[in-house]
């Protein structure tokens, strides 16, 4: 649903509603399939960049806009993947779904004290210690130590964009948890 009430039929990138039970449905069913027939040890239930979060009555009480540009979807964005993830360790208890602290979900949710096994969380634009002053360094070892506590499996850090180069790169590293 967008601001206006309508509904987002018509974008190529189309907003989801994370509280819909047929996406939910849709969401796991694509796992299962994944899983099944491609044999992958793991699904990325991550939504697609440039997310905006759902305007329908069930989605908007889930915001926390008072957490900021980087917080207010936390809650909404991480208790749907604790859903799928929680549904999916009931067929596929050896599977893991991922998900980026990325953009309105980057903070840690409030609403989940740890994250479920099968879940694999990563930072995203996490940036090495080299490419920052000294705040930013500081809210970046912050900002792990948050999710560190979050889960028990390694946390992934990634940087997709590199501006000594002009050009995209990916790197990741894993810091883990103790």
């Amino acid at each position: 649903m967008l601001p206006d009430g309508t509904r987002d039929t018509q974008r190529h990138t189309a907003t989801a509603c994370l509280s819909s039970e047929g996406f939910f449905n849709e969401m796991v069913a694509f796992c299962r399939l994944m899983f099944d027939h491609y044999k992958v040890p793991y699904v990325s239930v991550m939504p697609h960049d440039g997310f905006q979060h759902c305007q329908c009555e069930r989605c908007l009480p889930q915001m926390t806009p008072e957490r900021g540009p980087s917080g207010q979807s936390s809650d909404y964005v991480w208790n749907f993947v604790v859903r799928v993830a929680n549904e999916l360790a009931k067929t596929h208890p050896d599977h893991r779904v991922f998900c980026g602290a990325y953009s309105t979900y980057r903070l840690p949710p409030l609403t989940i004290d740890m994250l479920p096994d099968n879940i694999w969380a990563q930072i995203t634009n996490g940036r090495p210690i080299r490419e920052m002053d000294e705040v930013a360094h500081e809210e970046a070892a912050r900002l792990r130590a948050e999710w560190v506590e979050k889960t028990n499996n390694p946390l992934s850090v990634t940087l997709n964009y590199t501006p000594f180069t002009n050009r995209g790169a990916c790197r990741t590293s894993l810091t883990k948890r103790g």
